[in-house]
Formats: structure tokens, sequence, C-alpha cells
């Protein structure tokens, strides 16, 4: 099994691979490639070059297929990158004959290949600082690793093992599977006790009669930057990257005319992205429960970007899965500050679409309309509320986000 920080990052030459199957629309392929590029640079990389293959489907036991593979891993000598990028989830045991067939071939030290899931852990070990994220962290690693652990043991059984005997594989397999039971077991203790804790500040703050607001939305949409301009602390970190945010961020949100007892507290947490892995979202659960306790939901856009409206589907299936879509929350359309008079005018148009939702138009950066959203959300809290989304949601969100 591959390390996933065996190399400086800074060294990385990648070249990303994906597939387009036939029910697959090719912008949307493009679209993942883009995002699978900026996630390399985001771990220090370089993209080299980039596949788009159509297939029919999948194949079973290297994803690409072996002629593919052959072909992938000769581009990647010829341009001497040392990371190829299959940008799916593949199967423990689709990984493990990737890699056999470059240890076959003498080239396991040359060439390392991830899938996207290895790429996001990658980056997440960069950017974990807490005792909770790294905790978080490892029991992802274990998730996704584990599995292709035992295929390593089974397939030294099969090769080890005789008529009637037991082989030393088995044996190697069973052992793994329960010192990473136990590995998982003591890693989940652990989180629960710090999850203890902060359900305990949570509690106090709810029964000071505090207002929770929580800052979502896709990643590198300027969550951060927005909790900065919110709550004037100046030492918030503001990265141009993805993923720059794995821990929960708290802090009292300034809001004008409000008297001492009208607190609201503004969490920033981790950012989504497309098809967001499940086995992140159940270890990174007790980071995002600070989301499914809110009041109110912040949710972020990054409206100069072309794809803006994906995007917020791709948040909505994550607040689904998370059990918190019920939740109200104002559309925050950032980033006006990189947009012309025609493409603000047009998004304003499609933001029409949004009718039963408050949106406010912000630049979190040159702090353009931020005295607005803080009339918005004292207004919501302190000042009577507007419809609540799930009482009466908006046509464009219903047909194209609530039914997925």
């Amino acid at each position: 099994m591959q390390d996933l920080n065996s190399e400086n990052s800074e060294k990385t030459r990648a070249c990303i691979y994906d597939i387009q199957l036939p029910e697959e629309r090719h912008g949307e392929i493009v679209k993942r490639v883009e995002e699978c590029e900026s996630l390399v640079k985001t771990y220090g990389g370089k993209v080299i070059h980039k596949t788009i293959q159509r297939r029919h489907h999948a194949a079973t036991r290297t994803f690409i297929g072996h002629h593919k593979l052959e072909s992938l891993v000769a581009l990647a000598c010829e341009e001497k990158a040392n990371l190829i990028i299959l940008n799916r989830e593949l199967k423990p045991g689709q990984i493990y004959n990737i890699e056999f067939y470059l240890e076959k071939n003498k080239l396991q030290k040359q060439i390392r290949i991830w899938d996207r899931l290895d790429l996001i852990i990658a980056i997440f070990s960069r950017h974990a600082k807490s005792s909770e994220a790294k905790l978080q962290l490892e029991l992802a690693k274990i998730e996704h690793f584990g599995p292709r652990i035992y295929g390593m043991g089974e397939e030294l059984s099969q090769q080890s093992a005789g008529i009637g005997t037991r082989g030393i594989g088995e044996t190697n397999t069973e052992i793994m599977k329960r010192h990473i039971a136990k590995r998982k077991k003591l890693l989940r203790k652990k989180i629960e006790k710090l999850q203890s804790i902060k359900k305990a500040n949570r509690d106090r703050r709810l029964k000071m009669g505090f207002k929770i607001v929580s800052i979502i939305g896709y990643t590198n949409a300027g969550k951060s930057q927005l909790f900065q301009s919110l709550t004037n602390k100046n030492n918030v970190v503001v990265r141009n990257e993805l993923f720059a945010t794995l821990d929960t961020k708290i802090a009292h949100l300034f809001l004008p005319n409000t008297k001492p007892s009208q607190t609201v507290v503004l969490c920033d947490t981790i950012g989504f992205i497309r098809d967001l892995p499940t086995n992140l979202i159940d270890s990174f659960h007790s980071t995002l429960e600070e989301t499914i306790k809110s009041d109110l939901l912040l949710h972020v856009v990054d409206i100069s970007e072309n794809d803006f409206s994906a995007k917020i589907k791709e948040v909505e299936k994550v607040l689904k899965i998370l059990g918190c879509d019920h939740v109200p929350r104002f559309f925050i359309f950032n980033k006006i500050d990189k947009l012309s008079s025609e493409d603000f005018i047009n998004s304003f148009q499609a933001s029409k679409m949004l009718s039963g939702y408050n949106y406010v138009f912000v630049s979190a950066k040159t702090g353009e309309n931020i005295v607005q959203l803080r009339e918005k959300i004292t207004f919501w809290f302190f000042g009577g509320q507007v419809e609540k989304s799930e009482e009466n949601p908006s046509p464009f969100l219903r047909e194209n986000y609530e039914n997925h």
C-alpha cells in the first residue's frame, strides 16, 4: 500500500484520468477533472496531463482496463510524472490490482496511483491541526485503507494455503482486522470524549439563550473570509485553496443594536465538495454536528463561478445526508467584487428563483453589503422572521435539489 505522504508534494507531477459513462454529461466530467486539478494544486503538486475516456462501464479489476493502465503508466514515465490520479473512488481490489501491476513491472517506487479520496485525505493530512481533526482524519484513513489491507492478506492466503491448511495470509488478515477494529474503537472513544466536551459547551450556550449560526458552503467559496468579516476576527487564516478549514471555529457574531442577552454565536466548519465520500462525512461527523444543531445556516456561494448552481446542489445533498436540510438558511452570494455589471445582473436574475429564502450579495473580501447581512440576521432572530424554507420551499430548489 502506497504512503500518501511518502514524497514532497512540491515535487509531485500528476496525471489525472477520469471516465465518462453513457449516462454522464461531458461538461460535468470536465468540471470534475478541473476540480481535481485544483485539489492537486492545493496539495502542492503540478498537473502535467489530463485524460477523459468514454467507457460503457468501469473495468472490474483495474477500473480503467489493463491496456489503458499500460498506456497511462507509459505516458507517466515519458512525462516524468510520479503520480497518477484516478478521479473516482475505487474499490479496494482495484487499487490492489493496480499496485500489483506496478510492483510486477518494478515501478512502485517511481509512480504512485491514487484515487480521488486518497488525494483528499492527503490534503486533509496537511490541514488537520486540532486533536479532534487529527483523530477524525486517522479514522477516515483506516476506513479507507483497511479493506485494501484485507485484500493483501487474502491474496497471500490464496498463494500460501494448501489443501486443508490455513495460509499465512489468512492468519495475517485476521490479525490485521483485529488490530484495525481495536484502533477504530479507541479512536471513536477519544472522539466521543471530545464530542462530549463540545456538547457541554453547546448546551451551556443554549441555556444562556445564545443563538447558533453556522457558515456552510462549497469548499473555497469564501466561508473563512466571511467568518472573519462578521466576527471582526483578524487572526482567522484565509487561504485561496480547497479544504483550508478542517476544524470548527466559533466566535461571537457582532450584530448592531442588540442587547447583551441577544447573543449570536457564529461557527465556521469544513467545506463540501462534489461527491463528498460517505466515510469522510462519517469520520468528521462530530465536526459537522455544529451545523446540524444550528438555528440558522449561512450558505456561502461563490457567485463568480459559472457552475455555482451545481455547487449549491452538491451542498444541499450533503445537508440532506446530515439530516439538517430542514434548518432555515440564508444564501450568501459571495465574491461580487469579481463580477462585471452584466454578470451581476444575470446572477441577480438567477437568484430570483430562490423565492422563499433570504439572500444577500456580498464581498467578504471588500466588506460590501456585510452591514446589510448583519441587519438581516438581526431581524431574523430579534425583529420577526421571514418564511422558513421548509414551510415555503422555492420551486427552483424543489425541482433541482430536494428530490436528489
